[in-house]
């Protein structure tokens, strides 16, 4: 089975010391899918902004000028060690069960003029496809930095760019992840990303931002339109409510005690805005990770049916342990190859 010491020099796993919880889960998860074991795996004590104080210029908070000191910390470190390229992990990074037979994919289609590669992210421009491949995608512009490799080639311009301070100063408040947009807008070096996300994050607090985050993926913007719709029935709710509640996303204003969307009633009889509301759920669905769902005693299935070209799907007799697999088991290719 392909491990990211296959490919990788180094693993690090960026983690605070008051949080050996997200240590032990991120080791045991790594270890469960056999992409690592604990002895593959460097430990990186990341810099807490509320120890090590920002300066007065850098304005977007504690949590941000400590994640970018660690990534500056880590590449400086990598160069000095003279090092290929090495894989950073963020301890809330969690990764897709089919992710090991993908790694291996995504590294064999992978051009060998790589500078940074992203196994999870979020795309803020469209990627564009790349010839001779189907798993592997140019970024023109991600967020997110809880799960990419950086090769030699890039290290120090990387190291450059994410250390100038006037940036940040004069787009306050500023991140690394944005700044690291910048370069990639600019092609400053050659990024790629797999088709579909190998690792997201995870649930939990933020130790950035510092609100209770669900598990997202950030799948790119768009591939949400080949997702199929799963239609539950009143009277299936009771029965399937344990299936349901674990798979599909309905909305985020549901009906106390339903599965109902509160949007929904907007969208009896009135085909357009029904048509919105599918696209909006499926695009939340995705980054989530899970399958859109409707549910309405006045909308049928035929009729959902009818506003979604990726076909409704009956809650009663789906499988949804297979259409929750839907970019990893080839049901659905991604829009930029089909």
């Amino acid at each position: 089975m392909p491990k990211l010491s296959d490919y990788f020099e180094r693993i690090y796993i960026i983690n605070l010391p008051y949080r050996p919880d997200r240590r032990e889960r991120i080791e045991r998860h790594l270890d469960e899918l056999g992409l690592a074991g604990p002895g593959e795996i460097t430990w990186v004590k990341a810099i807490s902004g509320d120890m090590c104080w920002p300066p007065s210029w850098f304005k977007a908070g504690g949590g941000a000028w400590g994640c970018l000191q660690t990534h500056l910390r880590l590449v400086q470190e990598a160069i000095m060690d003279g090092i290929g390229n090495y894989l950073v992990l963020e301890d809330d990074a969690v990764f897709h069960a089919r992710a090991p037979d993908h790694l291996q994919l995504l590294m064999d289609e992978l051009p060998p003029d790589w500078g940074q590669l992203y196994l999870g992210g979020q795309h803020l421009q469209k990627p564009q496809a790349v010839d001779g491949t189907s798993f592997v995608l140019r970024g023109s512009c991600i967020n997110r930095t809880h799960a990419f490799a950086l090769h030699r080639r890039a290290m120090a311009i990387f190291q450059q760019h994410i250390a100038n301070a006037p940036d940040y100063i004069e787009r306050a408040p500023w991140h690394v992840d944005h700044q690291l947009g910048i370069a990639h807008e600019r092609r400053d070096w050659k990024v790629y990303t797999p088709a579909w996300w190998l690792a997201g994050q995870d649930d939990g607090g933020s130790n950035i931002s510092g609100r209770a985050n669900p598990r997202m993926w950030w799948f790119p913007p768009g591939f949400s339109s080949g997702l199929p719709f799963i239609y539950l029935s009143p009277d299936q709710e009771a029965e399937l409510a344990a299936q349901v509640r674990e798979a599909v996303h309905f909305g985020n204003t549901l009906k106390p005690g339903t599965f109902e969307d509160a949007g929904l009633d907007a969208c009896v009889g009135e085909q357009q805005e029904l048509e919105k509301w599918l696209a909006m759920i499926a695009g939340e669905a995705l980054d989530r990770g899970m399958l859109p769902g409707i549910r309405h005693a006045e909308i049928t299935m035929e009729e959902a049916g009818a506003c979604w070209p990726a076909g409704i799907r009956d809650a009663g007799g789906a499988d949804f342990e297979s259409l929750l697999n839907y970019p990893y088991n080839g049901l659905f290719a991604h829009p930029l190859n089909e």
